[in-house]
């Protein structure tokens, strides 16, 4: 499957359901479906911040070694931004074959340089702004995938 594919299959199975700012919206995405509210960028927030602001949702391309595991579906929602550049987020992963359990988690990310980032234990996620991708970094001790995510 290719990652073409899987876009069009993570769009045909209704990524996500947008919500205003301050109003509470749900995302279906990587086999879930979470509530979660956005909130109109923080006055004095940069523009590169501020644009972070919102739902993505693309995959991992966690097969690019072994493709028999596939890619991984990934979402992100920024529900807000501060500014001094901090923001909430909530992210959200699927399952392939190596990741059994899909998951959920929210996080403090730091916005800085044109790239959204937090570190959980040994692990640091990044997301480099692209025009309207986000160009996707996970770091382990053991290496690092990468992926990309496209605004919803």
């Amino acid at each position: 499957m290719t990652i073409r594919t899987t876009f069009r299959a993570l769009a045909a199975l209704g990524a996500t359901l947008a919500a205003a700012p301050g109003h509470a919206a749900q995302i279906a995405a990587c086999d879930q479906r979470l509530e979660y509210t956005l909130a109109a960028p923080a006055p004095g927030a940069p523009a590169e911040a501020r644009a972070f602001s919102g739902v993505w949702a693309g995959n991992w391309a966690y097969g690019a070694f072994d493709e028999s595991m596939g890619p991984l579906c990934a979402a992100l929602v920024v529900e807000s931004v501060e500014a001094d550049g901090t923001a909430k987020v909530l992210y959200i992963w699927g399952k392939n074959e190596d990741v059994r359990t899909p998951g959920n988690a929210r996080h403090t990310a730091r916005i800085s340089g044109g790239t959204l980032s937090w570190a959980e234990g040994r692990t640091s996620y990044s997301f480099r702004m692209s025009g309207a991708t986000l160009n996707a970094t996970r770091r382990t001790p053991e290496g690092f995938e990468s992926g990309r995510l496209s605004k919803r």
